[in-house]
C-alpha cells in the first residue's frame, strides 16, 4: 500500500505542475483583466448563472473583449500591450473558468459560448478595437451580400397593397397592417408592455430578440435634442450601435415615449419583485427594461414577438407576417427619406 500512495502523490504533483502555468494565467493576468473590465457589472466571483442564461453570457463577453480593444492592457511586466494571442489566451482561460464554475448546471441550457460568438470575440479583440460604428469598414465588407433591390419578388418585397395583391378582399386586409394600426390596438386594450417591445423594435430598425438586451445602463437622456439615446446590442455581429428615439407628434400610439410611459405606469413597468444588493446578479437584473425577457433566449424572444404581431393582423395575412416584417419596413421607411443616403441606410440598419 505505502508504494501505490506514494505513486498517487506524485501524480498530483505532475498535474499541479502540467496546471500551473494555466494557472499562473489565470491568477496574474486573466482574473485581475476581467475584474477591471467588468467591475460595473460584477467580478468573475460574483457572477452567477442567472448573470448568462438567455444569451446574456453573449452580452457579457463581448462588453469584456470591446473594452479590451478600447483600452488594451499594458504588461506590468514588458510595459508594453499584450501580444494579440496573450488576448485570445486570456479569453478563453476566462470562458474555461465559467465552464469550471457551473459545470453539472448548464446540461439543459444552450451554449453559454457559442463557437461562432468565441471566433467573433477574437476578431474583436484582435483588430485592436469595438468597431462600434462605421469606423475602418471598407466599402467591401460593408456592402458586401447587401441587394437593396430585390432580385425576384417576394413576400420580403412587399410595399403597396393595391400593386402586390390581385386579391380585393386581401387588398382591404392589407390596409391593417402598418405599425400605427397594431399599436392602436394594443393601446385601446391596454397591453402596454407589447407595445413598448413592439414600437421600440421597430424604432430601433432592430432584429426581433434584441430588444431584451435593452438596459437602463446603456441609456440616456439627451437635454439638447430632446432624444432617448441607447448602446444597441446587435446579437447577430455583436456589435453595439448608438440609437436615438424621437417624440412622435404625428402617430403619438406609436411613440417610444408614450409606450414605455403607460408601461411603467400602468404595466408597473419599474416594479421588481426581488431587490438585491449592489454588485449582486439581483441587482445586475434591475436595470434590463423588460424584466420577463431575461431569462429568454433571442431566438425565443423573437418568436414571442411574431406570435403577439399575428394576433393583431387579419386572418389572411398571418403567414406574411413576423417580427422580421418590423425590420424590412423600418427599413423601407428609411430608404425612401431622401436626406437618408444609401450608406447611412445600410449603416443605421445593421
Amino acid at each position: 500500500m505505502p508504494p501505490v500512495a506514494a505513486a498517487v502523490n506524485n501524480n498530483n504533483s505532475y498535474a499541479r505542475a502540467h496546471n500551473a502555468p494555466a494557472d499562473a494565467l489565470w491568477r496574474s493576468t486573466a482574473k485581475p483583466l476581467f475584474d477591471k473590465k467588468m467591475a460595473d457589472w460584477g467580478k468573475f466571483d460574483n457572477i452567477a448563472l442567472s448573470d448568462l442564461r438567455g444569451d446574456n453570457s453573449i452580452l457579457l463577453m463581448t462588453q469584456f473583449c470591446q473594452r479590451v480593444a478600447n483600452d488594451p492592457p499594458i504588461s506590468r511586466t514588458t510595459k508594453t500591450p499584450y501580444s494579440n494571442d496573450t488576448l485570445k489566451n486570456v479569453l478563453m482561460k476566462i470562458i474555461q473558468k465559467f465552464k469550471e464554475k457551473f459545470d453539472g448546471q448548464t446540461d439543459n441550457l444552450p451554449a453559454l459560448f457559442p463557437d461562432a460568438s468565441m471566433s467573433q470575440w477574437k476578431k474583436i479583440l484582435v483588430r485592436g478595437k469595438s468597431r462600434t460604428l462605421m469606423e475602418g469598414d471598407k466599402e467591401g465588407e460593408l456592402f458586401k451580400s447587401c441587394f437593396p433591390i430585390p432580385k425576384q419578388h417576394s413576400r420580403r418585397t412587399i410595399l403597396f397593397p393595391a400593386d402586390d395583391f390581385t386579391d380585393p378582399q386581401l387588398q382591404r386586409a392589407a390596409r391593417k397592417i402598418d405599425l400605427n394600426y397594431l399599436a392602436t390596438q394594443l393601446f385601446r386594450t391596454e397591453r402596454f408592455m407589447e407595445l413598448a417591445k413592439i414600437v421600440i423594435t421597430w424604432k430601433a430598425i432592430a432584429r426581433g430578440g434584441e430588444v431584451k438586451f435593452l438596459s437602463y445602463k446603456r441609456v440616456f437622456f439627451d437635454e439638447v435634442y430632446n432624444m432617448l439615446f441607447t448602446q444597441w446590442f446587435q446579437r447577430k455581429t455583436l456589435k453595439s450601435t448608438p440609437i436615438g428615439f424621437a417624440a412622435e407628434f404625428e402617430h403619438p400610439e406609436s411613440c417610444v415615449y408614450l409606450a414605455l410611459g403607460c408601461y411603467w405606469a400602468v404595466d408597473r413597468g419599474l416594479v421588481r419583485n426581488v431587490v438585491g444588493e449592489p454588485g449582486t446578479p439581483q441587482d445586475r437584473r434591475l436595470s434590463f427594461v423588460f424584466q420577463d425577457l431575461h431569462d429568454i433566449q433571442d431566438e425565443s424572444v423573437s418568436n414571442q414577438l411574431s406570435k403577439q404581431i399575428q394576433s393583431l393582423v387579419p386572418t389572411q395575412l398571418k403567414s406574411f407576417m413576423s417580427v422580421k416584417s418590423f425590420r424590412y419596413g423600418a427599413i423601407s421607411m428609411l430608404m425612401w427619406d431622401p436626406a437618408v443616403t444609401y450608406e447611412e441606410c445600410i449603416a443605421l440598419g445593421a
